[in-house]
C-alpha cells in the first residue's frame, strides 16, 4: 500500500511538473507574440510618420497623381457625404438616399442590426451600389447585399473607420473588400508596386480564403491581390512581392518576418482590415 501511495505521489507531482512546464512555454509563445505585433505596430506607425517636408512633398505628388488619374478616367464621381476626407469616395445613390427613416428602422430591426456613430442609409440593392460596374459584376449572382454589405458599404466607401460584427458566411469579405478596391482603384494606385490595402487574418485558412475572395473581384479591375503565411518557404512570396501586388492578406508572423527582411513595404498602406480581430486577439495578437 505505501509503494503504490508513493507510486500515486510521485505521478501526481510528474504530472504537476509537465503541466507547469507546458503553461510556461504557452507563456514564452505569447510573449514572443506580444513582442512582434508591437513591434509590428510601431513599424506601421513610424511608416504613417514621415517628417512633414517629406509629408508634403508626398502628399503634392498623390495630389497630381490623382489630377493625372481624373483626367484619363474623365474625372472620378465626386463624394458626396461621409467626413473621411481625402479617401471618401462615397456617392450615394437616389435609391439610397430617397429609403425613409421606416424603411431603414425596418430593415435593421428584422436584420437585427445595430449601427452606432453614423448616419448613411444602408445600400439595399446592388443596383444603389456605385462603384466601378466591372467590378460589381462579382455581385451578379446574388440576389441583394447581404446585412453586413448593406451597412458597411457607405461607412467604408466614406473613408470611415469601422468596428463590423457579423457571423461567418454572412459575405464580410466583400462587404470591405468592395470598398477596399474601390480606394485603391480611385487613389489610382491599381498599378502600386507594394500594397495598399492590408488585410491580416489570424490563421493560413482565413486568409487563403478571402484572398480567393479579393483576387477574383481586384482583377475584374486590373488589381492583384497576394496571400502570405507562414508554414512554407518565403522565395516565392518575397518574388511575388518584388514583382509588385496592391491587396496584400497576410498572416501576423509571416508579415512580421516579410517587413523585417525589408522584403514587404508597407509605406502605401492606407486601407487596413484585421479579419476576425477577436481570434486575433485571443490568440494572443
Amino acid at each position: 500500500e505505501k509503494k503504490k501511495a508513493k507510486e500515486a505521489a510521485e505521478k501526481k507531482k510528474e504530472e504537476e511538473k509537465k503541466k507547469a512546464a507546458k503553461e510556461a512555454e504557452e507563456k514564452k509563445k505569447q510573449d514572443v507574440i506580444q513582442a512582434q505585433m508591437e513591434a509590428l505596430q510601431a513599424q506601421l506607425e513610424a511608416l504613417k510618420s514621415p517628417e512633414k517636408g517629406g509629408e508634403a512633398k508626398e502628399e503634392k505628388k498623390e495630389k497630381k497623381k490623382e489630377a493625372e488619374s481624373d483626367d484619363e478616367d474623365g474625372g472620378a464621381a465626386p463624394a458626396k457625404r461621409g467626413g473621411g476626407g481625402q479617401f471618401d469616395f462615397y456617392n450615394e445613390s437616389k435609391g439610397t438616399k430617397g429609403l425613409s427613416k421606416k424603411e431603414v428602422d425596418t430593415f435593421r430591426t428584422d436584420k437585427e442590426i445595430s449601427i452606432e456613430n453614423f448616419n448613411l442609409n444602408p445600400i439595399l440593392s446592388f443596383a444603389d451600389l456605385n462603384v466601378d460596374p466591372k467590378l460589381k459584376a462579382v455581385t451578379d449572382k446574388f440576389e441583394r447585399p447581404s446585412p453586413i454589405q448593406a451597412s458597411c458599404w457607405p461607412i467604408c466607401l466614406s473613408g470611415r473607420d469601422l468596428v463590423g460584427i457579423a457571423e461567418t458566411g454572412s459575405g464580410k469579405t466583400l462587404a470591405f473588400g468592395m470598398p477596399g478596391l474601390t480606394h485603391i482603384k480611385e487613389l489610382g494606385q491599381a498599378k502600386s508596386k507594394s500594397p495598399v490595402m492590408l488585410v491580416i487574418a489570424p490563421t493560413r485558412e482565413l486568409a487563403m480564403q478571402s484572398a480567393v475572395v479579393l483576387e477574383a473581384a481586384g482583377a475584374t479591375i486590373g488589381i492583384s491581390t497576394l496571400c502570405v503565411y507562414g508554414g512554407v518557404p518565403k522565395h516565392e512570396q518575397r518574388a511575388a512581392l518584388k514583382k509588385g501586388v496592391q491587396v496584400l492578406v497576410a498572416t501576423p508572423g509571416r508579415l512580421m518576418d516579410l517587413m523585417q527582411e525589408k522584403a514587404c513595404d508597407v509605406s502605401k498602406v492606407s486601407f487596413l482590415v484585421l479579419d476576425e480581430a477577436d481570434r486575433m486577439l485571443d490568440m494572443g495578437f
